[in-house]
């Protein structure tokens, strides 16, 4: 007789099947399969009514008679066995997806007086399910990314290069994380504990005390507004160009910093429950245009594809809706309260360009480099120049043969005369005792203007050793 048949039912058709004894259906949704053959069973998985697949409970798959089609009643209103109605008689047993929808589902079948079996196929379920989930969550991305006008590869190539630069995977452990739960330190926590990880044991100057980046996490832990649009600040930018360059100098694994920090910081507003609303919305647009000048347009849109998957149906539907709204006729025009480019926007005057690590200038000593406004701007007034080992030396040779100073020369205007013999012993004196230079007074020139690469605000220069 070969493989039994099989029906996936909904919920309320089981519910109305048991209560009217008679069920009716395409007859293309009764399959004879092998349920230990995971490819047919979810073959036959694919014959239900389109239910959430997240919902277990909803499904119910019912075990027929091997001779049912010759008591199955055939609609006369078609060409052909395209309806059948299913006395309930023909089933044998009814069967649950999971072990948990068994147990959601016992007091219902005890209510009609019959069994819930086990499942047939776990495993099977499990996979397909999670394609179902996976394939909406696809467009739900891919819908998000359209929104905000940004572009992206194909699915093949997005998944594979979602995990370059932009790292999804926790890397603080739970005791850590909760230290850092409802308030905005958490996605900057994830992204620095991914760059310790790519540091390894060179990581202590990366979470130094007073560096840019205990400095910022600090400061994000006193903030508890999670979708304001104080995510990316001088601050942020500092401290993720900090750990960028040093995972470039260490020759340790990329990371986009800012965009990993993003997406774990947006991943955590879904895990809350907060609501998407217009002040979330321009969160985002922030977030997404400074991703985008800040690293490129693949990068931003991968970021925006990622954080529209986790986004609810109901706001995805709303914004497809928006963007071909010539589409859904059946639909009432309901425009959005603000646009993709309103959204897309950052502060006046905030420069998210990645900036490379620089060391400060000095001149006259080597490996510096020069400041380029004193390059490009001539103009601009800027402090005096520490002289250098050679300039100072220079200098006092010249003084010690000249016998005077311009910083010796007298200012009373009843200045001996130039030829006395008393102002030429003067002059041999304080040339002397005044352009005498010592080894402190060179190291203290040469360190005397140096800053560190990156300050709190409001803190003095410190001096480097």
């Amino acid at each position: 007789m070969g493989h039994p048949a099989f029906l996936v039912l909904s919920f309320p058709e089981w519910a109305a099947w048991l209560e009217q004894r008679e069920l009716r259906c395409l007859a293309t949704r009764i399959r004879r399969i092998d349920t230990a053959d995971g490819d047919a069973f979810k073959r036959l998985l694919d014959t239900a009514p389109f239910i959430d697949a997240k919902d277990e409970g909803a499904f119910v798959i019912a075990q027929l008679q091997s001779d049912f089609i010759t008591v199955v009643e055939i609609s006369d209103r078609f060409d052909g066995a395209d309806v059948w109605r299913l006395p309930l008689r023909v089933a044998t047993s009814f069967h649950a997806v999971t072990a948990r929808a068994k147990l959601l589902l016992t007091t219902d079948a005890e209510k009609w007086r019959c069994r819930m079996e086990a499942p047939l196929n776990l495993h099977a379920w499990n996979e397909w399910s999670d394609e179902q989930a996976a394939r909406l969550a696809h467009k739900r991305g891919v819908t998000v990314a359209r929104f905000f006008g940004l572009s992206l590869l194909p699915r093949g190539q997005l998944d594979a290069t979602s995990g370059a630069t932009l790292v999804k995977a926790r890397a603080l452990q739970e005791g850590k994380r909760a230290e850092h739960e409802q308030c905005c330190s958490l996605g900057w926590a994830e992204a620095f504990a991914h760059c310790r990880a790519r540091l390894g044991d060179d990581h202590l100057e990366l979470v130094a005390e007073n560096g840019p980046v205990a400095h910022l996490v600090r400061d994000r832990k006193k903030h508890y507004t999670l979708t304001d649009e104080s995510f990316v600040t001088k601050a942020a930018l500092a401290a993720a160009d900090y750990a960028e360059n040093m995972l470039q100098e260490r020759s340790a694994p990329p990371l986009a910093v800012l965009a990993t920090a993003a997406f774990h910081h947006f991943e955590f507003v879904f895990a809350t429950g907060k609501p998407i609303d217009e002040r979330f919305m321009y969160s985002l647009g922030n977030v997404l245009s400074a991703i985008r000048i800040r690293y490129d347009d693949e990068l931003a849109g991968i970021l925006a594809y990622e954080i529209g998957r986790m986004f609810p149906e109901a706001h995805v539907a709303a914004l497809e809706k928006d963007l071909d709204r010539a589409l859904y006729p059946a639909l009432e025009s309901n425009p959005l309260q603000f646009l993709a480019s309103d959204l897309m926007r950052l502060p006046i005057g905030l420069d998210v360009r990645r900036r490379e690590k620089t060391v400060p200038v000095v001149p006259g000593i080597a490996g510096t480099v020069a400041d380029p406004v004193d390059r490009a701007s001539p103009s601009v007034s800027q402090p005096d120049a520490v002289p250098s080992v050679e300039q100072l030396t220079t200098e006092t040779s010249a003084v010690a043969d000249s016998g005077v100073s311009d910083a010796t020369k007298p200012v009373s205007a009843a200045a001996p005369k130039k030829g006395s013999r008393s102002n030429k012993k003067k002059a041999k004196k304080s040339a002397a005792t005044d352009s005498t230079v010592t080894p402190a007074d060179v190291a203290a020139a040469q360190t005397g203007s140096q800053s560190p690469l990156f300050m709190d605000e409001g803190e003095k220069p410190a001096v480097l050793s």
